[in-house]
């Protein structure tokens, strides 16, 4: 008969398995969260009567995890988020051409040629304003007036 705590090696077992045959950085990362979220589970399940003899055992296993986390956090800082610049001519670009904003035109051409507007968009990978000029149902000038996804918050 197998306990938990055979079970706890077994799941290690396999996954130190992985280690080998994966990215071992990742996956020992994963390994040591996974038993340690089995281990807290296990623990907090053998209390009676409000009272936990395992309760070292949730502590130790949860400020395990809160370290990892915090490591993690300063790590993905470091090496990633710090020096990120935005391309805001990028983020020009994509706001302007995203076919989620025909929404806006609903109240001045109605739903269903806005849907029109937004399939002709995509068919033709066309921006909004080209499709609804195109359509006939606002012209450019109109189409400017009402179109400012950067007031839609």
């Amino acid at each position: 008969m197998k306990t938990s705590s055979d079970r706890i090696w077994i799941i290690e077992d396999h996954i130190t398995f992985l280690v080998i045959t994966h990215h071992s950085h990742t996956i020992i990362d994963s390994k040591s969260q996974f038993i340690t979220d089995y281990a807290v589970s296990m623990a907090a399940s053998q209390g009676n009567f409000e009272l936990n003899v395992f309760m070292p055992v949730c502590i130790y296993n949860f400020l395990q995890s809160a370290r990892l986390l915090a490591e993690s956090i300063v790590s993905f800082n470091d090496r990633c988020a710090c020096g990120i610049r935005a391309n805001r001519e990028k983020m020009e670009h994509n706001l302007h051409n995203s076919l989620m904003l025909v929404t806006a035109l609903n109240p001045y051409i109605g739903y269903e040629n806005a849907a029109k507007t937004a399939k002709k968009a995509y068919k033709e990978n066309i921006s909004l304003k080209e499709a609804c000029v195109s359509l006939g149902f606002l012209t450019a000038e109109r189409f400017d007036e009402v179109f400012h996804p950067e007031n839609m918050i």
